[in-house]
């Protein structure tokens, strides 16, 4: 006859050890169970192991040794600046390596406000941009500069280097725009010897 314990049901063909102050919890323990020899060495193998660090690619995220980089403007551009205006610059520290990740653009003028990065001078992100009008990025990544907006733009900067957006205004306005770029420095010790990835 079935218990009227509905919970019985599931202990059927088990053969259980009554609860007793020596083994609290037993009646949980089948009675069967003996541990041999050999259940003994694989018990000890089931051990869960200490914790490994995990090495995540340094193109995309900060190793644990960095120090975080975020750099940000909101400036107004005079209207008709033909000359490329430099509205944010950032000088990567000696003895140190630098990665740009990411960075985000706002403009209130698409197509009329031009953002120009470079690094010494030099355009850097040369396939950002729209492709039939040499690459000039003209479009905002996100309505602002939260992390929503940054998109993926990996760059390495050597110590010293010169890390600086330029932008150009053709309105007959004035233009607000704002910039964000944000990625990780750490000591060249540091950088040699930290592995990452497979």
């Amino acid at each position: 006859m079935q218990s009227s314990n509905p919970f019985n049901k599931w202990k059927l063909g088990f053969k259980t050890l009554d609860a007793a102050p020596s083994n609290p919890g037993g009646n949980l323990t089948p009675a069967n169970h003996k541990v041999t020899g050999q259940d003994q060495s694989h018990k000890g193998s089931l051990r869960i192991p200490r914790g490994e660090e995990v090495n995540l690619p340094r193109n995309l995220y900060a190793p644990p040794s960095s120090q975080s980089v975020d750099i940000s403007v909101r400036a107004t551009i005079p209207a008709l600046t033909i000359v490329p205006l430099n509205v944010l610059s950032y000088t990567a520290p000696q003895q140190t390596m630098t990665k740009i990740l990411r960075y985000a653009l706002n403009t209130a003028a698409p197509g009329l406000t031009f953002f120009i990065p470079t690094v010494n001078g030099f355009r850097v992100y040369p396939q950002h941009g729209y492709p039939l009008s040499d690459y000039l990025i003209a479009e905002p990544t996100g309505p602002d500069l939260g992390q929503n907006s940054l998109i993926p733009a990996a760059l390495s900067l050597k110590p010293g280097d010169v890390f600086t957006w330029f932008v150009q205004n053709l309105d007959v306005v004035p233009r607000s725009v704002a910039i964000r770029s944000t990625g990780y420095t750490m000591s060249n010790q540091a950088y040699e010897d930290t592995r990452f990835g497979g």
